[in-house]
């Protein structure tokens, strides 16, 4: 059999380090409270720790300081309000029970959730997940969830709350260590759970230290603000006060908590006494979450705080039941490198199920009362680098079976969109799945690719870990149910195949279909889907026709007819077998060098209807189908697909005008791309790129604004790529690229860098390529050279001769600018920026707090409020601020009448002199 190999994933995205929190999913279920009266009533939670609310009779409520639940409503600005209504026994369910929170608390749950983003997303291997018949590439070789560790787990009281777990440090000692845990209706305990899934790769040893009373009572740590949310810094608070009593015990060695070695204690767990907020507790009691200690880091034992995790003693609403597991293992989860698969923004952009009680990471970690999470998916395992990225493929028709996920069985199908497959696994009830829903063949359709989901790539929400399931119609970590459409789920034994339906077809006509996100069939259909208890069976269909179609458009996006479209096919390379068997990545470095002729086979040549539409097709074969498209007055544009995957894969291309990019202006010295290019000649490494202009052909732009870059870059795929402006021995800009294209003329604005060109300096205007997949990923015309028509190196300091000075390479780079004037520029382009003068700051200095907004231009839609933010907290106090030394950080909300607008500036401040 065939086997697909889950590659390295690129990174196209503005890229800083920053600290994430993540809470567990509210318990789904009905939870019965008592209020102070001793009367009765049924409540739920929604959400997590960013965004939550509560409902009773499917009406929104909200808990009082007096205990009691009130009917309650959003306020304007997105928080719940109480009313004067008291909630009693029997509330009536309301007509319409849809309960959505207004943009603007969806909006400030997103902020923080990307203000936080990035810190444990880096202990993810997301690289191992991508997909491609590509060598293995190796995850971090520094991994926390690997062989033997240490970890630290402090149990912490309140001044007014006490542990009422008899011997707690024992019984918390036995629930994380204990070999077969079998306390309260347990099923194993924490240790058990992930030397289980990770086949005995990961062997944790969590040492418990306390407890220890902080200074402060519950509501204290716990409190919400005045906008609903659980104020984080009171948390961080207590993980601080609880590490400073734990460093009073003798012989607590905190070094011994940095497995990795970089300074950081690894995690610190927080058991605190008492109920949670996301089970049912009071509002003033804690939500479970992870996050860092961030300012707050303390050092201890030569070692600093940094990412931390907390759940509570006790389970449910009420009562004196010991916590299960679930919810530690959720939590710790997050500490190794997962991330949420529920869908972290409720109803906002639909309800998305998720993956449900068949994950750890979704809602799992509840199965059983919370004492039985389910074992872990294939995606997850792969992700902490538990299991081989190198998973089966179907590679004929015929009969199959497949083994539980327990014993580390999956089978994956390719689709013809790069980074986007399906992965099939069985859970059987026994062990960890002993209660999910039903036994039977789950089916997860992963998309990490480059299909734009609410205004980001798949790509970007796995490496962030950003809403990978938020959005209903199309979830990054589908699990596609056998009941169609996802809304007719009424129980979770409707989801496995073949099911309580009894769904035992998974083809391009099934409901649901074998379809990527496009709507096209993968060409792999199963048939015939049996549950044995054991493993599960079923019949492999193949196609082995691949459809290529798609549109070819102008940057307007009209449609361009009568394009010629050129379809060829190019065989594919030699692989070095010891590339294979070390999986280690080739490091292109060297001599820089121009592309040499390609062997290529033209398979056909059509032109595009009215409507720019072209249909080709082909049969699968090793290697790459080249699309090209050309006409008159374009740049040409070309793409590359897999040749060998069956199904129907949709290329659109965009053909730029030449004389569009003359408006405002251009330096440019390339003429048609034709394919070529320069670089190592192997593929990986650095590369940076530039074409040049002197002083003297600058003066006419004197002065004038660089509104953008366009270029082109060969090659499929890149870890990173970013873009410099460069005037003399001086660089102006350099950025990554939030979201680049390849093998199209890309156009990068910077107009609101207000970056102008100066008197009597060259410049250079260049962009870097990082891992390309192409051994010649600075796309060329074919030549003859022009001054400074061309340079490369391995660094912008490299760029001092042109390639035809230092290695006789006689063509010109794919860059150009576009210059005009400013005249308001961004303004009228409706950018609002914070204004912001970019000089050297110093301590006393004043800063205004105001934006972009000229009134001197018209049919701009203004905002309707304006909430200012300095490092965090709200500034409602005048529009000045007097600057104190250090990193600032300010923001800005505006609420339009639809929609509301973050914008972020940030600046430093240095002392006095």
């Amino acid at each position: 059999m065939k086997n697909i190999f889950l590659r390295s994933l690129l990174i196209v995205f503005l890229t800083f380090f920053s600290h994430s929190a993540y809470a567990v999913k509210a318990y789904p279920g009905p939870i019965r409270v008592t209020q102070p009266d001793g009367s009765i009533i049924t409540i739920r939670r929604h959400g997590d720790e960013f965004l939550n609310w509560t409902t009773s009779g499917d009406r929104l409520v909200k808990q009082g300081p007096d205990g009691f639940y009130y009917l309650a409503e959003f306020s304007v600005q997105g928080n719940v309000i109480a009313t004067g209504t008291r909630v009693k026994t029997g509330l009536q369910q309301q007509d319409a029970t849809t309960i959505t929170p207004p943009a603007v608390a969806v909006e400030r749950a997103r902020w923080l959730r990307e203000k936080f983003a990035g810190y444990f997303s880096t202990r993810s291997d997301v690289s191992r997940l991508h997909q491609n018949l590509l060598p293995e590439v190796k995850g971090p070789s520094s991994s926390i969830a690997k062989g033997e560790k240490r970890f630290l787990v402090i149990l912490v009281q309140f001044s007014d709350l006490s542990f009422v777990t008899t011997s707690p440090k024992e019984a918390f000692f036995n629930l994380l260590n204990q070999d077969g845990y079998a306390a309260n209706g347990a099923t194993g305990s924490v240790r058990d759970y992930f030397y289980e899934n990770s086949t005995g790769a990961f062997d944790p040893l969590f040492d418990v230290i306390g407890p220890v009373t902080l200074s402060k009572e519950v509501s204290y740590y716990g409190a919400n603000n005045n906008k609903g949310e659980n104020i984080f810094e009171r948390a961080r608070e207590m993980v601080v006060e609880a590490v400073r009593l734990a460093d009073s015990n003798p012989g607590v060695d905190f070094s011994q908590y940095d497995n990795d070695q970089d300074g950081f204690i690894d995690n610190v767990f927080i058991y605190f006494a008492g109920h949670n907020e996301a089970e049912g507790g009071p509002d003033h009691t804690i939500w479970p979450h992870a996050w860092t200690t961030y300012d707050k880091s303390i050092n201890v034992d030569g070692v600093r705080t940094n990412s931390y995790a907390c759940t509570s003693e006790l389970k449910g609403a009420s009562g004196t039941a010991m916590a299960g597991i679930g919810t530690y293992c959720h939590e710790f989860g997050h500490v190794i490198g997962l991330p949420d698969f529920y869908d972290t923004d409720g109803k906002e952009n639909g309800e998305a199920r998720g993956l449900g009680p068949f994950s750890l990471m979704s809602g799992g970690n509840y199965n059983n009362a919370g004492r039985t999470p389910p074992y872990l998916t294939t995606v997850e395992r792969i992700l902490l680098g538990w299991r081989s990225n190198e998973i089966i493929a179907f590679d004929a028709e015929g009969d199959y079976s497949l083994d539980p996920v327990s014993r580390n069985n999956a089978f994956a199908v390719a689709t013809s969109n790069d980074d986007e497959f399906f992965i099939y696994e069985y859970r059987q009830k026994t062990g960890w799945d002993k209660n999910v829903p039903r036994s039977g063949l789950l089916i997860f359709h992963i998309d990490m690719s480059d299909n734009m989901i609410g205004g980001k790539t798949a790509a970007q929400r796995w490496r962030n870990w950003d809403g990978i399931n938020n959005y209903a119609s199309h979830q990054c970590c589908d699990l596609i149910e056998a009941v169609f459409p996802e809304s007719a789920i009424s129980f979770n034994d409707q989801v496995p195949f073949p099911g309580q339906t009894n769904n035992t077809f998974f083809t391009d006509t099934s409901s649901p279909s074998a379809r990527d996100h496009a709507g096209n069939s993968i060409g792999v259909y199963l048939a015939d889907i049996a549950d044995l208890s054991t493993h599960a069976t079923f019949t492999v269909m193949m196609s082995s026709s691949l459809v290529i179609t798609g549109t070819v458009t102008d940057n307007n996006g009209d449609p361009v007819k009568e394009a010629t479209v050129t379809l060829t096919h190019q065989a594919a390379e030699p692989t070095s077998p010891a590339a294979i068997s070390s999986g280690m990545a080739v490091v292109a470095s060297g001599k820089i060098m121009a592309m040499p002729p390609k062997t290529t086979g033209t398979i056909d040549v059509i032109t595009t209807d009215e409507n720019g539409f072209y249909y080709f097709k082909a049969g699968t074969k090793e290697g790459t189908y080249i699309i090209t498209s050309e006409k008159s007055g374009y740049y040409p544009a070309k793409k590359e697909i897999n040749a060998s995957r069956p199904g129907t894969v949709v290329v659109d291309l965009t053909l730029t005008r030449i004389e569009e990019v003359l408006l405002d202006g251009i330096l440019k010295k390339h003429g048609p791309w034709e394919g070529y290019g320069v670089g190592y000649g192997s593929p990986g490494g650095t590369i940076y790129g530039a074409v040049g202009f002197s002083a003297q052909e600058l003066a006419p732009y004197q002065g004038k604004m660089i509104n953008s870059m366009s270029f082109l870059i060969n090659g499929t795929t890149a870890s990173e790529v970013g873009v410099f402006v460069c005037f003399g021995n001086e660089c102006a800009f350099s950025g990554i690229l939030t979201n680049p294209s390849f093998e199209v003329m890309m156009n990068v604005d910077l107009s609101q860098l207000g970056i102008a060109i100066p008197s009597g300096l060259d410049a250079k205007f260049g962009y870097y390529v990082k891992d390309s997949d192409n051994g010649y990923p600075l796309a060329t015309d074919n030549g003859p050279m022009v001054p400074m028509g061309g340079y490369a190196g391995n660094s912008i300091e490299s760029l001092t001769a042109t390639w035809k000075e230092e290695n006789d390479i006689d063509v010109n780079i794919q860059i150009s600018a576009i210059v005009g004037d400013e005249d308001n520029l961004l303004y009228s382009l409706g950018y609002y920026i914070i204004s912001y003068d970019p000089k050297e700051y110093r301590t006393g200095d004043l800063f205004t707090l105001k934006l972009n907004d000229s009134p001197s231009v018209p049919d701009i839609e203004r905002p309707l409020a304006v909430q200012w933010y300095f490092n965090d907290q709200e500034h409602n106090t005048g529009d000045v601020i007097t600057l104190t030394a250090g990193n600032h950080t300010i923001r800005a909300i505006l609420t339009f009448k639809n929609y509301t607008q973050t914008i972020v500036q940030e600046i430093h401040v240095g002392t006095s002199q």
